[in-house]
Parts: C-alpha cells; structure tokens; sequence
C-alpha cells in the first residue's frame, strides 16, 4: 500500500475505532486506558542531513515489519512521529506481545539491517513500554502515560545501559506498572530474570523504579543494581542484649542479700547465695 494511502486509511481507521466525529483530527471522545510504547534512535542527531532521512525510511520499515511478524497489525495502531522515533498508542495493543515477540522481532530486524548498512547508518534503539490513562487532541497524544513513556526512553540508565552494550542493537525499559503486571509473571515470551530495576530521577518520575533489559545479554550491562527491598511488615531483628561478665570483680548469683565487709580479694571471687 503506498504510504500517502496507508496514512488516510490508517488516520481514518482510528477516528472510527475511537468513535470520532472528526476523521481529519482523529478526536477522541474522552480519555481511554492505552497502550503505549516508544522507540527512540540512539545518535540520530549527530548524522548528517541525508543519513537522517534513509535512517528514518529504514526506522519506520523495520518497526512496522516486527509488529507484522509478532502479529500486530500496524494499520490498528496509530504511530506519532517524533523526529528520531516513533510513539505507538492503542488501546488493544498487548503489552506482552509488545515486550515479548515484537521485541524479539524488533532485534532481529535491527540485526539484519545492520550486515547491509554502514556504521553511520546503523540504528540501535531505545524502547519504552508503559500503559495507562491518555486521548487524542487532534494534533496529538497527551496525558500523564504518554508524559511516563517519553520521560523513560530518555532516561539515563537506558543510556547507559544500550552505550555498554557493544552488540546490542536495542534497550528496552519497562515502567514499574508493566514490570509487576506483566513481566514478573514469568509468561512463555517473558524471562523476568534478564530485567533489572533501576530509579529514575526525571522530573515527575524523581524517585520512581523501572526495569531495563538488553537483549542477548543475561543481565543489562552498565547497570547498577539496586538493594533489594525488606519484604512489607517486617522489621530488622533487634540485637540481643549482652551477658554482663566481671572481671578482676565480684560475681554474685542467688536472690538474697549480701554484704562483704573488709575482705580483698586479688582476681575474682564468686558468692553464692548465703544469707547476710
């Protein structure tokens, strides 16, 4: 389908789906629970101009080939431009499709895009999944999701973490929700234990957690890990007290009363019971 029509269809497709009365605008009703994922091009403003433009023609055609392979229909999900990504919002759209197949298809398109292009125009990316609360406004989407998923594919340990990984081709960063929703249930595309939690520090995230993976690699590298948590309702153990002991003293065991008068004793001496 050539892309001006694809684009119409697709614009079209979504305002009907959506119950809009505006198919030009695509104008949600009111606000809706969405999926919504974002990929982002590792160094795409440092390439020149006309690189720019063939890795984005190559961004759009390997992104839409994996949800084709994971058996998302790209025509049902609306995809927002970004300049060097591509948000995608639906509110079918399963996120353990997306973390799990699309992912994987996602690094295997990304690999073989690499054995034919160049070094300056190979693409690594950066992925954020996350879901909540969001609408369309006519010129885009917007709402508190859409702000979370933006903030976490910027966020410094996805950096880290994809520029330490020499033969990575992607990132991919869950928000705390999906983690404990989705992943940690250990589903037959999901292995838990290639996750790692980290704490983003992003205006209104300060202070949140989320979980990044690399594929191929067990663990995400240039990653720090945090401390694990003490399980809710429980508390640390209070040291016991320590048996007072005497030295070059007295020692007296018993319940009565006693009293030493004009005695010294060079070492210890040790009373027991007796009377006064």
């Amino acid at each position: 389908m050539p892309d001006g029509l694809f684009i119409a269809w697709r614009t079209a497709h979504s305002a009907i789906r959506h119950g809009s009365s505006d198919l030009g605008g695509c104008r949600m009703v009111e606000p809706a629970f969405h999926t919504v994922a974002l990929v982002d091009i590792e160094g795409f403003g440092d390439r020149p101009n006309p690189v720019q433009r063939q890795v984005r023609a190559d961004l759009y055609k390997v992104v839409r080939t994996a949800l084709t392979e994971a058996g998302l229909d790209p025509a049902r999900i609306d995809q927002e431009d970004r300049g060097d990504g591509i948000l995608m919002v639906d509110p079918e759209m399963s996120v353990l499709v997306l973390a799990g197949r699309f992912v994987r298809e996602l690094d295997d398109g990304l690999r073989e895009k690499a054995r034919t292009s160049s070094a300056i125009a190979r693409i690594r990316l950066r992925v954020a999944i996350h879901h909540g609360m969001c609408e369309h406004d006519g010129e885009g989407w917007v709402g508190a999701a859409v702000n979370t998923t933006a903030r976490l594919v910027d966020a410094p340990p996805l950096k880290a973490a994809l520029a330490a990984a020499d033969r990575a081709n992607l990132a991919l960063i869950v928000s705390r929700q999906v983690f404990d929703e989705v992943i940690r249930h250990d589903y037959r595309s999901i292995d838990s234990s290639t996750f790692e939690r980290v704490a983003i520090d992003a205006k209104e995230l300060c202070g949140e957690t989320a979980w990044i993976q690399v594929p191929g690699y067990a663990y995400p590298p240039g990653v720090a890990a945090m401390p694990t948590p003490a399980p809710t309702g429980t508390e640390p153990k209070k040291p016991k007290p320590k048996k007072r002991t005497s030295r070059n003293g007295f020692v007296f065991n018993g319940s009565t009363k006693i009293r030493v008068e004009g005695d010294q004793v060079a070492g210890d001496k040790i009373v027991n019971g007796g009377g006064e």
